[in-house]
């Protein structure tokens, strides 16, 4: 599970990072893939926009899940969920588009 709302907070910097300055983004609470589906496009074109990033969200926490069984594996499982959401909480909060774009990670 945690690797899942990683690679969802992950996708959500990414398309941050893809939309570049969009006026709200970095507001607490606001979500990129939220401000981008309120533009005027169609409802299929929402959903299509939202399946297209939730679904990079799953092939990251797939990609994801083995390294963290790994670099994690004498951890007690309360521990790497901790380490896990610390990070998910720095891409959700701390990061924004900007400075990801801009430091290249």
């Amino acid at each position: 599970m945690a690797a899942i709302t990683l690679g969802a907070a992950v996708a959500k910097a990414a398309c941050g990072v893809w939309f570049g300055d969009v006026k709200g983004v970095g507001e607490v609470g606001n979500s990129i893939i939220d401000l981008a589906t309120q533009k005027q496009i169609g409802a299929s074109e929402q959903r299509r926009f939202r399946r297209f990033w939730e679904d990079a969200g799953d092939q990251i926490a797939e990609r994801l899940r083995p390294l963290i069984e790994q670099e994690f594996r004498d951890l007690p499982s309360h521990e790497v969920i901790a380490a896990v959401d610390a990070v998910r909480d720095t891409f959700q909060t701390a990061l924004s588009p900007r400075m990801i774009y801009s430091s290249r990670i």
